[in-house]
C-alpha cells in the first residue's frame, strides 16, 4: 500500500499540468481569434471609409 501512495500526489501533478497547458493552449486560440476580428473590423471599417469617401467626391462633383 505504501508503494502506492505516491502515485497520487504524481497523477494530481500530471492532471494539473494537463490542465494548465490546455488553459494555455485555450487562450493563445482566444487572443488568436480576437486579433483576427480586430483584423476584420479594421478592413470593415476600411471598406466603410473608402464607400464614404465615394459618396462625398459625388455629391461634391
Amino acid at each position: 500500500m505504501r508503494r502506492f501512495v505516491w502515485v497520487i500526489p504524481l497523477l494530481l501533478v500530471i492532471l494539473w499540468l494537463i490542465g494548465h497547458l490546455y488553459s494555455l493552449e485555450i487562450s493563445q486560440q482566444q487572443g488568436l481569434l480576437e486579433s483576427l476580428e480586430q483584423q476584420f473590423s479594421l478592413s470593415r471599417l476600411e471598406v466603410v471609409r473608402q464607400r464614404m469617401n465615394t459618396v462625398y467626391r459625388d455629391l461634391l462633383f
